[in-house]
């Protein structure tokens, strides 16, 4: 029997860490609860069209993305702004940031000089 309480508990810190959960992530717990990941998949399946604690759970593919949410919408920025663009390394990412449309939302945290 595979514990719905420790899963749903898994998934919710994966999601609050990561924004959702792997395929590895299902793997390693799977071995932790002694199950198979196939079983594991299974039940799971059947709790994300069952349970509404489940069905919010985003799945982000087998392995963790390389990059991150950040470094794609600054990516994203740039092409919108100009395709044929060549990354200038002398930029620094602040002054990149900063140039973002008002609809990007982002915080982030100001580092203290010491």
């Amino acid at each position: 029997m595979i514990p719905r309480e420790q899963v749903l508990m898994y998934l919710h810190g994966k999601q609050d860490a990561y924004g959702g959960y792997t395929g590895n992530d299902i793997t390693k717990l799977a071995e932790f609860l002694n199950v198979t990941s196939q079983g594991l998949n299974r039940r799971l399946a059947y709790w994300i069209q069952n349970d509404n604690e489940f069905s919010s759970f985003i799945y982000l593919g087998k392995e963790k993305p390389s990059i991150t949410l950040l470094e794609f919408l600054e990516i994203e920025y740039k092409f919108a702004e100009n395709p044929i663009q060549v990354k200038n390394v002398s930029t620094p990412k602040r002054m990149v940031l900063t140039k973002l449309p008002k609809f990007y939302s982002i915080s982030i945290p100001q580092v203290m000089a010491s």
